[in-house]
Order: C-alpha cells, then structure tokens, then sequence
C-alpha cells in the first residue's frame, strides 16, 4: 500500500473496526487519486517528527545493507494455536472484562504475546502495533 498518514490511519481504523464487528466509519478504498490541501506550516511542524520515514531516506543501493544491519538479531518465530484454546483463551479474557468490548481473536494473541513479554522483562510493554500477514500456505 502506498499513500499518506491518512490513507494509513484510515486503513488501519478500518482494519480495526473489521475485528471488532464494528460497523466502518469511513467510505470503502478506491484507486482515485486524492487531492489535500496542502498542510499549514504548524501542522506540519507538529507532525513531521512522527514521520522520520519520510524525511530520513537514504540511498536505494544502500538498502540492502541496512535492512541486513537491522535483522541482524532478529530471530524468526512460528507458533501454533489450536482452535479450540484460541476460543477457551478469548472466553478467559472476555470474561474478566468490566464492559461488552469484543476481543477478536487477533486480540487475544497479542493479548497473549505481551503478557509473556511482560513476564520475563523487566521494564513492560507500554505500547502496542500489530502487524499482520496472512499466508495462503494453510489455506
């Protein structure tokens, strides 16, 4: 996907709302090209340190070597969950819940993963993004 702040908070909210049985706030996605104003200077100013993406870029032939560097301790995990205790995990959880919030099983995983990493760490997780790939290898 390729697009701006908003076209990625747009997608992402929907993302959201799609796991949540949510119904969808914004309009579906289509391949028509968007005009925005362009941003006043304060917003700009405001938002640019939150985008080093787009302003600390570097050279296409130096890619390779910093994606290398970045992986380098990077190790690659797959775990299996059967669905029987994906549904007994996500019925533990919405039981212990104060209010009728829907917990998708995407949840319930990351739910899962953060709670081991806050196990075994000594300073805890503070902040969540999730990022998901389906593979059509189990399909």
């Amino acid at each position: 996907m390729l697009g701006d702040a908003i076209l990625l908070s747009r997608f992402m909210h929907t993302l959201s709302q799609f796991y949540q049985g949510l119904p969808l706030q914004y309009a579906a996605p289509t391949f028509k090209k968007q005009h925005f104003p362009t941003p006043s200077c304060s917003i700009s100013d405001e938002f640019w340190p939150h985008i080093p993406h787009l302003h600390d870029t570097c050279f296409f032939n130096e890619l390779g070597e910093i994606f290398a560097e970045s992986r380098k301790n990077v190790e690659h995990l797959k775990w299996r969950f059967e669905s029987h205790d994906l549904s007994e995990f996500r019925s533990a959880l919405a039981s212990h819940g104060q209010d009728e919030t829907f917990l998708s099983k995407h949840d319930c995983l990351t739910a899962y993963l953060v709670a081991i990493l806050n196990h075994h760490r000594s300073m805890p997780v503070q902040k969540v993004t999730n990022a998901s790939s389906v593979s059509s290898l189990y399909s």
